[in-house]
């Protein structure tokens, strides 16, 4: 649960950052949903006592491997309009991805609640993505870690 609030938090911080840049709004929309998703696993961490880092600064990670993604996915959602809602739709993925994997090894019935939640909030942002994506280019997401 640790890795995942900080996983939820690249989503917020990359779409609050893209909408920053381009102004879509879709941006805007699902960084608020986010924010609910990281609200809900703290939920969980400060229920169950579990100690975590996490940093409120846009941009600022404790783990390397997340601070690197967030600086490639800005990098990449900077180059253009459509770059960046593929971003948007490469971060649900992943997220789905990961969550799926971790929801098959839980059975405490709080956090399969708060994971299913999670996923199928990744879900309507991934086709919401994949929607705006395919007005803009005229091609759908393809999906790189799971299956559709």
């Amino acid at each position: 649960m640790k890795f995942i609030v900080e996983e939820e938090k690249p989503a917020y911080d990359v779409y609050t950052t893209l909408y920053d840049k381009w102004y879509l709004k879709i941006f805007k929309n699902i960084s608020e949903s986010e924010k609910t998703h990281i609200s809900m696993v703290k939920t969980l961490l400060e229920k169950y006592g579990i100690k975590y880092e996490y940093s409120e600064k846009i941009g600022t990670f404790y783990n390397k491997e997340l601070q690197k993604l967030y600086d490639e996915l800005v990098k990449e959602g900077y180059k253009s309009i459509e770059r960046a809602l593929w971003v948007g739709a490469a971060i649900e993925d992943k997220d789905i991805y990961d969550l799926e994997k971790e929801l098959k090894a839980i059975d405490n019935q709080d956090i399969k609640y708060v994971f299913s939640r999670l996923i199928a909030g990744s879900e309507n942002h991934m086709r919401a993505f994949d929607k705006q994506l395919y007005e803009n280019t005229g091609e759908h997401y393809k999906a790189q870690y799971i299956s559709i």
